[in-house]
């Protein structure tokens, strides 16, 4: 990783695409091994990346468990400015096991005003909603026990797009709280209107899907 630093510093002020991945190797060593070496890691992402954040333009992180993902998190997009970040992907395949509390959501608190893509594992990592005005694509998937969003944070985050396009909902999101069943006529006007959108993809979520079509306007949507 000597080389990453020299790298950034003789590309200037070129946008960067930036991928951290510690999928295979945190598979390949002990668990217990990994906790330690991802110190390690993080230390030298944050030496060497973190004075060059701002002119990232894509940033991926991947990883096998959430609490490695959530450290990647936290000593980086949480620490510094991401004004000209686009396109930002989270993602990891292990969540954190369901008898542990659920750490609280790590926001990108600086914003990202020219955010235009965003795939993220729902209570994991999500940026202000300032930084959505102007998202054309989002993929939410609600990975791990208790990451759920009731339906005001969910309304919230799709409304705060003015030119959201593609919106990609997966998994159990917990709409018990939605204003539906015996009490719907009484709350149909808490629906809301998304203009803009053209495709809606609703997976692995059969009951919630039925309740969000029924609160959604989306006079322009062309695919479903």
């Amino acid at each position: 990783m000597d080389w990453v630093p020299l790298y950034l510093q003789r590309s200037r002020s070129m946008a960067l695409n930036i991928l951290i991945d510690s999928y295979k190797w945190e598979r390949f060593w002990h668990q217990r091994y990994v906790q330690i070496a991802c110190r390690n890691f993080i230390q030298v992402v944050t030496v060497g990346i973190l004075p060059h954040f701002n002119r990232i333009r894509h940033l991926v992180v991947r990883s096998f468990g959430e609490s490695i993902c959530r450290m990647i998190l936290r000593f980086t997009l949480t620490k510094t400015s991401t004004t000209n970040l686009q396109h930002l992907e989270v993602k990891f395949a292990e969540p954190i096991p369901r008898y542990i509390p659920r750490p609280p959501t790590l926001t990108i608190q600086q914003g990202s005003p020219q955010l235009t893509y965003l795939e993220t594992e729902l209570g994991l990592c999500m940026p202000i909603l300032s930084s959505l005005q102007n998202l054309t694509t989002l993929h939410l998937h609600p990975l791990g026990h208790g990451a759920f969003l009731t339906y005001l944070q969910l309304v919230n985050i799709l409304t705060a797009s003015h030119t959201l396009l593609f919106l990609h909902l997966e998994g159990s999101h917990n709409s018990e709280d939605w204003p539906l069943r015996a009490q719907f006529v009484q709350h149909v006007q808490r629906g809301f209107q998304l203009n803009h959108l053209k495709a809606l993809r609703l997976s692995k979520w059969v009951v919630g899907a039925a309740r969000l079509l029924m609160l959604i306007s989306a006079p322009r949507l062309e695919s479903l």
